[in-house]
Order: C-alpha cells, then sequence, then structure tokens
C-alpha cells in the first residue's frame, strides 16, 4: 500500500474493519457498512481498497456512484451497478441471471423494450424492486458479490428504494453493500436514512488527519521533511482533511514553495482554495484544446466518454486523447475502469470536477449544455440523461425543451421515479407555453408531484382547474385534487373542490359523478366535523344500480359507512362490490376508495377478508402500486390479528411499514404502529408495545384528519395491561369520541367500550362497567361477526357476576366456536373455565381451560398461557402444554410453502411466488416437518394430499 496517498494515512481501522466483513461475506454471510465522513476525507479511497480486496478474495465487485446532475435519473446507481455486469455476460449467462422473478428488473436496467404501458399490464413498482432483489440473489448463486456504492448522498431516489428494499433481506444472500456519503445526506432523505441507521449497518467515520500524519504526507509529498511552523500551517489550513492536503501540496509546489517555516504565511492564502487554485493554475498551463476538453469532461461527467467530450470541446479525437492523457498525469482525470467500446473518463474527486465546473466563464455555461443536449440525443443516450442538461439551461434556449422533458418524465414514471417525473415536468412549465400546452403539463405535473410534493401538486391542481371550462374534465382533476388536500388537512377545501365539481357534472357524466361521491363520503371517515356528508347515504343507496368504475367506488364507501355504523348491509355490500372483476383491477391499482369495501368484508367475514386482500396483494405486487400494497398489507395484518395469528400479523405490519417508507405514504401510518403495539400486549411484550406506540410521533394535540382512534385504543389497552387503568378509562373514552366524530359506533372496528369496562371494573366501578359491556354487545349483535360479539359477550361476562356472568361467557364460546377467531375462542374458553372454578365447578372448568390452554400454547400468547395454567392448577388439575403440532398447528404461511413444495416448486422457486427469502422458506419448511412429525417432502406429500 503506497502512503503517498494522504488519505490511507490512519485509516487501520477502517480497513481493519471492511476486511473482517469482506471475510465475512466470503463465508457465507452479509454486511453493510456505512462510510460517512466529509469531501476528501477519504471515503472514496477506502471504498478503493475494499474493491482491491474483494476482487484478490475472487468476490465479484458492482460499483456505482451518485451524482449531483443526475438525481432525477430513475435507477441511475442501479445501472451502474447492473448493466456492465450483464452487457458483458454472454446470453446464456444472463438469461440465467434475469430468470424467474428476476426478469421484472429489466425495467429498471431499461432492458424493457416491448413492455406494455403504465396501467397496461405494467410490472408494478414493487415487482421491479423484487425483480432487482432476485437479480442480486442471482448473481451470489456463483459466489460473493460485493456494491459500491461512491456518494450515496447524491443517489437517486428509486435506487435508495432498492437498496431499502435489500435491507431486510440481506441475510439470505453472501453479498456486501458499501457505501460512503457525506453526514449533510444523514436527515436530507428518508430513505438514505433507512440504509444508514438500518441496526445491521456498521458506520465507520474516517477522522481528518492528525498533525503526525499531515507531517508524514507532507515529507512523502516534498521528499523532505517539513518543518514544524509549515506543518501546522498546513493542518490548520484544511483541517487535516486528505483531499485538501494533497490540493495543497500540489498548488504549493505549482508555485515554487518549500515545506519551511519561511512558506508558512503562504500557506493560509492558498490553503482555503486550494482545490480551485490548484485546478485554475493547471488549467492557464493548458493549451485551449486542453482546457475546452477539460471544461468537456466536467459538463459530461460522470464516466464522460472520449468521444463525445471531443465533439462538445470541438476538438479532433486524437487530439483530445492527447488532451485527456495530460489531464490524467496532472491528476484531474482518471480514466474509468471498466469495459467499454467508448474511452471513459471521471475526475480524481467530485470536488475536482466541481472546481472545473466553477472555472467555466458563465457565458459558456448554456453553450454547453445546449451542445450536449444535442449530442446526447443524436446518439439516443436517453431521455432522461438528455433531461439532465436541459434542467442547466433557462427557458427559450432549446426549441424542443418541452417535448423532451415531457418524454423524460414518461420514462421516469415507467420506471418507478415520480420525483424525477416532477422535476422534469416542473421545470418543462417554465417555458414559454401555449394555453393548451401548459394545461396539459400542468396536470401531468401535479399528478407525478402526488408522490413528492403535494403542495406543490395542490397548486398545479388548482391552476389546471383554470385552464378549462369542460366539467367533466374538471371532475377528473377535482377526484385526485380533493384527496390531495384531504392529506395535507385541508378538509374543508376538499369538500368544496369537489362539490362543485360534481355539481357542473350533465347526467350522462354519471360514472365521475359517483367517484366524486366516493371521495366525499370518504372524509367524514377520516377527517372530524364532516359527518354531516353521511346524511347523503340515503340517498345514494337508492341510486339505479351501475358497474361503472365510479358506481362501484361509491358502493365500496356506502359498505364503508355502514360499518361504521355497524349496520350488517356492509358486509354483503362489500362482497358484490370486490367480486367485480373490474373494481379488483382498479383496487390493485391504487384506486384510494376501494379501501372501503375491503375494510368492510374485513371487519365482517375474517376469513373472506383476509382472503380478499390476499389476492389484491398479490395483484398488487406484480403490476400494482406501492400505496396499494401498503393498505393491502396493513389491513391484511389486522386480520391475522384478530383472528390470534400473530406471527403473520407481524410480518404483515412491518411489511406495510417498510412499504410506507418506500412509497413515502404517512396516510395511516399511525394505524400500523398501533396494531403492531396490540400485537405485543397479546404476547405481554409490553415495553415493545410502548416503543411501537412512541414510533408512531403522534402529537399530543391531533390535527383534524387522520384515524386516529385505532392509536388510542391501541394505548388504552396497553395502559390498562400495565395496570395504569385510570389513564386506560381516559384513553378508551377519547378513542371512542375520536371514532363518534368520525361517524363511527361499531365495536368491530373499535372496542374502546370493552377496554372502558375492563378498567372500570378494575377501578371498582362496576355499574358503569356493566353499562359499557351492555351497549357494545347491543352493537355487536347488530353487526353480528364472531369476533366482535364474543369478545363483547366474554367481556360482559368479566365485569358481571353470577348467573349472567356464566350466560356470556357460554355465549361467547359458543359464538367463537366456528374457530374463525381462536385467539378470542381461547380466550373465552380460559375465562369460562375461571369463572366455573371460582364458582366451585372445578371439574366442569378443566375442559375449558384445557382446551384453552392448547389453543394459547399454539398461538404463542404468554400471558394467556400463564393464565390458563395458574387456573388449571387451581381447579385441582396438573396444566400440560403440549407442543403445537399437527396439521391445525400450521400457520398460514407454513401452509402455503408445504403446497408449494408439494407441486414441486425449489425452494428458490417458493420464495419468488412468494415474495420472500429463500431463508424464510427453509424455516418454514423446517417447522412444518416439525410440527409435522415427519421428515422431509416425500412425508409432507402424504400430509398434503391427505388434508
Amino acid at each position: 500500500m503506497s502512503r503517498t496517498d494522504g488519505s490511507l494515512l490512519e485509516r487501520q481501522a477502517e480497513l481493519e474493519a471492511l476486511r473482517a466483513r469482506l471475510d465475512g461475506v466470503r463465508t457465507g454471510s452479509s454486511a453493510l457498512v456505512m462510510l460517512v465522513g466529509a469531501a476528501g476525507v477519504g471515503k472514496s479511497r477506502l471504498l478503493d481498497q475494499a474493491r482491491r480486496m474483494a476482487e484478490e478474495a475472487g468476490m465479484r465487485v458492482l460499483h456505482g456512484r451518485g451524482v449531483s446532475l443526475e438525481q432525477e435519473y430513475a435507477f441511475g446507481v442501479v445501472r451502474q451497478l447492473f448493466e456492465p455486469v450483464l452487457v458483458r455476460s454472454p446470453p446464456p449467462q444472463r438469461d440465467e441471471w434475469l430468470s424467474g422473478a428476476a426478469g421484472d428488473a429489466t425495467v429498471a436496467l431499461g432492458m424493457d423494450q416491448g413492455q406494455p404501458a403504465p396501467g397496461d399490464g405494467a410490472v408494478g413498482d414493487y415487482a421491479v424492486l423484487h425483480g432487482l432483489y432476485w437479480l442480486t440473489a442471482n448473481l451470489t448463486r456463483s459466489g460473493p458479490v460485493v456494491l459500491l456504492i461512491d456518494d450515496l448522498h447524491w443517489s437517486d431516489e428509486p435506487s435508495l428504494r432498492y437498496l431499502a428494499y435489500l435491507l431486510p433481506r440481506l441475510e439470505d444472500v453472501p453479498l456486501a453493500v458499501i457505501a460512503a456519503t457525506r453526514p449533510q445526506g444523514l436527515g436530507s432523505s428518508r430513505l438514505l436514512d433507512a440504509v444508514a441507521l438500518d441496526p445491521g449497518c456498521m458506520l465507520l467515520q474516517p477522522a481528518d488527519l492528525s498533525v503526525p500524519a499531515t507531517a508524514s504526507l507532507l515529507e512523502e509529498r516534498f521528499g523532505q521533511a517539513p518543518e514544524e511552523e509549515f506543518s501546522a500551517a498546513c493542518h490548520r489550513a484544511t483541517g487535516g482533511n486528505p483531499l485538501l492536503l494533497q490540493e495543497l501540496v500540489r498548488a504549493l509546489k505549482a508555485e515554487g514553495l518549500s515545506p519551511s517555516a519561511g512558506s508558512a504565511p503562504r500557506v493560509g492564502h492558498i490553503g482555503s482554495r486550494a482545490v480551485s487554485r490548484r485546478v485554475a493554475l493547471e488549467l492557464t498551463r493548458l493549451p485551449p484544446d486542453g482546457r475546452r476538453v477539460a471544461e468537456a469532461m466536467a459538463v459530461l461527467a460522470p464516466a464522460a466518454s472520449l468521444e463525445h467530450a471531443a465533439r462538445l470541446a470541438g476538438v479532433e479525437v486524437v487530439r483530445a486523447a492527447a488532451a485527456a492523457s495530460t489531464l490524467v498525469s496532472i491528476e484531474l482525470l482518471r480514466p474509468v475502469r471498466e469495459k467499454s467500446p467508448r474511452e471513459k473518463y471521471d475526475y480524481i474527486h467530485p470536488l475536482v470536477q466541481q472546481a472545473v465546473y466553477e472555472q467555466i466563464r458563465p457565458d459558456q455555461h448554456d453553450g454547453y449544455h445546449r451542445e450536449a443536449a444535442r449530442l446526447l440525443a443524436e446518439t439516443d443516450a436517453g431521455p432522461e440523461r438528455i433531461a439532465t442538461h436541459l434542467l442547466r439551461l433557462p427557458p427559450g434556449t432549446v426549441p424542443q425543451t418541452v417535448s423532451l422533458l415531457r418524454d423524460a418524465a414518461a420514462h421516469a414514471l415507467a420506471h418507478g421515479s415520480h420525483e424525477g417525473a416532477f422535476t422534469y415536468l416542473k421545470r418543462a412549465l417554465e417555458e414559454q407555453l401555449s394555453r393548451d400546452e401548459r394545461s396539459t403539463v400542468l396536470t401531468e405535473a401535479a399528478f407525478a408531484a402526488l408522490r413528492s410534493d403535494l403542495s406543490l401538486g395542490i397548486s398545479y391542481f388548482e391552476e389546471a382547474l383554470t385552464f378549462t371550462e369542460d366539467p367533466q374534465h374538471r371532475a377528473r382533476l377535482a377526484a385526485p385534487l380533493g384527496l390531495a388536500l384531504l392529506y395535507v388537512e385541508r378538509a374543508d377545501a376538499a369538500v368544496d373542490v369537489l362539490t362543485r365539481a360534481a355539481e357542473d357534472l350533465p347526467p350522462e357524466a354519471d360514472d365521475l359523478w359517483r367517484g366524486l361521491q366516493a371521495i366525499l363520503l370518504n372524509i367524514p371517515t377520516v377527517a372530524v366535523g364532516w359527518d354531516h356528508l353521511g346524511r347523503e347515504l340515503p340517498a345514494l343507496r337508492r341510486l339505479p344500480p351501475s358497474h361503472s368504475i365510479g358506481a362501484l367506488m361509491l358502493e365500496g364507501m356506502i359498505a364503508a359507512h355502514e360499518t361504521y355504523q355497524a349496520d350488517p348491509q356492509g358486509v354483503e355490500r362489500a362482497r358484490r362490490v370486490i367480486a367485480h372483476p373490474e373494481f379488483a383491477a382498479a383496487a390493485s391499482q391504487g384506486a384510494t376508495t376501494a379501501v372501503g369495501a375491503y375494510f368492510a368484508l374485513l371487519l365482517g367475514d375474517l376469513d373472506q377478508g383476509i382472503a380478499a386482500h390476499t389476492a389484491l396483494i398479490e395483484e398488487a405486487r406484480r403490476s400494482g402500486s406501492l400505496p396499494t400494497l401498503f393498505q393491502g398489507f396493513g389491513f391484511r395484518s389486522l386480520g391475522w390479528l384478530r383472528r390470534g395469528d400473530l406471527s403473520e400479523a407481524e410480518a404483515d405490519v412491518r411489511e406495510a411499514i417498510r412499504i410506507a417508507l418506500l412509497s413515502h405514504s404517512t396516510v395511516g401510518i399511525s394505524m400500523l404502529w398501533a396494531i403492531l403495539c396490540e400485537i405485543f400486549v397479546e404476547r405481554g411484550s409490553l415495553d415493545e408495545a410502548e416503543a411501537a406506540l412512541a414510533s408512531a410521533e403522534v402529537p399530543e394535540e391531533l390535527p383534524p384528519s387522520g384515524m386516529f382512534y385505532w392509536f388510542m385504543q391501541a394505548k388504552a389497552r396497553l395502559l390498562h395491561a400495565q395496570g395504569r387503568d385510570e389513564e386506560a378509562l381516559d384513553m378508551a373514552g377519547r378513542a371512542g369520541a375520536r371514532f363518534a366524530d368520525n361517524g363511527g359506533c361499531n365495536p368491530a372496528v373499535t372496542a374502546w367500550r370493552s377496554t372502558a369496562a375492563q378498567s372500570l371494573h378494575a377501578l371498582g366501578r362496576t355499574d358503569e362497567a356493566v353499562r359499557h359491556a351492555a351497549e357494545e354487545i347491543e352493537l355487536a349483535r347488530r353487526w353480528g361477526a364472531d369476533f366482535a360479539l364474543g369478545r363483547a359477550l366474554r367481556v360482559g361476562g368479566l365485569v358481571t357476576s353470577g348467573d349472567e356472568a356464566l350466560g356470556f361467557l357460554r355465549e361467547a364460546v359458543d359464538v367463537l366456536r366456528s374457530g374463525h377467531a381462536p385467539l378470542e375462542y381461547a380466550k373465552a374458553l380460559i375465562d369460562l373455565g375461571a369463572a366455573l372454578r371460582r364458582g366451585n365447578a372445578r371439574v366442569e372448568a378443566r375442559p375449558y381451560l384445557s382446551e384453552g390452554l392448547r389453543l394459547a400454547t399454539g398461538l404463542g400468547t404468554a400471558p394467556l398461557v400463564e393464565l390458563a395454567e395458574a387456573e388449571l392448577r387451581a381447579a385441582g388439575a396438573r396444566p400440560r402444554r403440549s407442543p403445537a403440532e399437527g396439521a391445525e398447528a400450521l400457520t398460514p404461511s407454513e401452509q402455503r410453502v408445504a403446497e408449494l413444495a408439494v407441486q414441486g416448486l425449489t425452494n428458490r422457486a417458493i420464495a419468488q411466488k412468494l415474495y420472500v427469502t429463500v431463508k424464510t422458506v427453509e424455516v418454514h419448511l423446517g417447522s412444518c416437518y416439525r410440527k409435522l412429525g415427519i421428515t422431509g417432502r416425500a412425508q409432507l406429500g402424504s400430509y398434503v394430499e391427505s388434508a
């Protein structure tokens, strides 16, 4: 290792840490390392050393780099990582790497020619991320892989999304991800923070060089020992930053200064501008051709091709090659290490590139970028690379700017970058546009902004509305605008926009009218103060039947309102709507109001609701949207929780939380943390439950929009479990009040009365407890769902006494005996057994307690198991906690894996089909074998056939 590179001085600890992580990957583990430090501190050099160590160990190394000018370029960093290896590989090898689920990665890599347009059977953004994961996994099958990413703070959002998606799946592949970022990057991007702050991420923070290390570097670069005053001045001027030190030395040597005390006063003057001063000196010494090539490289960087730079500089290729060699010799440029038909170069550091770029006269910037855009268009470089230069030009410079930027936006959207599309369209709006053109671009920009900048998107929609008098077009704009206004807590403006648009529609626009009514009905379910909108329900129910999309959405929202009001009509209405193929297709593509029907079915019929959400998730994974998956996983986790499948519930809710991060979804996030809290309460993990609620970051004073009753109900349950019943009672009451403000009373949605009743009973306020329990039983009977009624009856039995209590508990057991909600059934069995034991009917109590213990053991609910064991001992029996075994003990995920295994799918194929890792499949199969008492797939086949 050369000591003349100051970026490696005092870096032994970082190098050893990198070596240890790479050694671990060689033996089959995974690693995530983030190098965090200021520009010039040596992060890139450490990445180079990691590359050298990995290559010497025979590992495949893929590298990419974020570029400040290309942050809008969708999957730009991902393409740098994977395109070279795919292009260089022979077709059979490439086909193998892109086989199975990995084939969807071609969308991100720009290899999806002939793919259908978005919304027409296109690959969904989740499927693209999943495809990239499987491409990564496939590459590791022939040996460990290392992903090296420099300047991650300049990465495009879709590439960061890929890394965030990869994180929870890293353990399944021999892969190292080693990335570098500047400190200011942290906190500026939720996705970057998710990567850097992941618990499995090792943070390495190389420090600036010490004074002795500075002196050592100076001695090696000057060839003589520096005097103490000179070393101190150099350290003071650069702060010990290795790059700045090296540039300072080059600048000092260029001016003929020696490392003596007499030169120390000059150091401070030069040091603060070491990079720019050295670059300026070098450029002034170059002939005109050389300077133009240097400037062209700065405009085209990174990986600027010599041919393109020559054309941009107006220099023959042979002379440009000579100039590039000179720039390499004076340590401004370095050749790009990749096989390519074109010779390419990078600047030795982004700071050097920036310094060269800033040396370009202001009047020449536009000419360079205009010519670069033309040149790239001629060579079919892709619309987003062309747009990179158009973004740097003032309006009116290039006649085709608007069409080129719209093409780039369409390309970005097709490849999952709403952020990039929004940036291009926002810039297009700065051009001189006709009225029709502005209306079109405004609309496109507004839709792109829904996933990146809601406030600006709203302003674009509002302006777009002023450009049209067509009531149907206005209605199409009003629908997304109304939803966006609701998301930013401007429900009053949303109602105004939607109402006016609906009133202006002609009779023949019935589908649009019903779609607007669906959004209006959605408002009171998520925002307080708008319950009067629900008064339209009777008239809306009387509308003539229709199967248009707008009509189906309206029916779904009517079902949601009926669910809130404990009207059982909502369940059947939801079944009819969800069964319609056009509704299911619209829901998978992210139709927001579709959530109403799925919500109603889940709360009315757990099994059918879970099945409907599973179908929605499967379709959305392939061709739908991340927000759809956010909804699907979130509500299915609630269904699993109500059933008592706690591991399934936790897996789904955590996936929903991860998708919220990937898609920048915030609406409903507090509900997810509330579900996770309740999962932990059921398990008796109260500290983890408290941490989950803290993660929701719900303000003390609740905003008017948001379904916060979920959060408050979960907090009330936690407080009751902690024995803090005064606080629990208050929180349960607040949950009920908030739910009532949203027009709800159904205990299947929020069972605040049950929670309040249990706290009141614990506080000795029995009459109030009984009243709350009775109200919930009445509402639950009206709704009719087994889970809600069984729970209400069970709580009624807990807060009453004598024969009345036994009557409630026996009825609860009868209602729940169907097995649709085994956790609640186990609770009812144990509570009935406990009541019988207290009434001295110990023999009668034992079967109930034993069966409750068996169910609770299989469900993994420690507090319930402990209660059942204590009651059995009190009833004079010896508790036997039998291990969960047999077909009934398999979780839904284990059952799915077993069925696919019997069909002959390999573990890898099962993992791809179920969107999980191979390790997860192996764990599920191992659990199946253990519970069924078998040793392999052959016996598993016999089980499935007989099941």
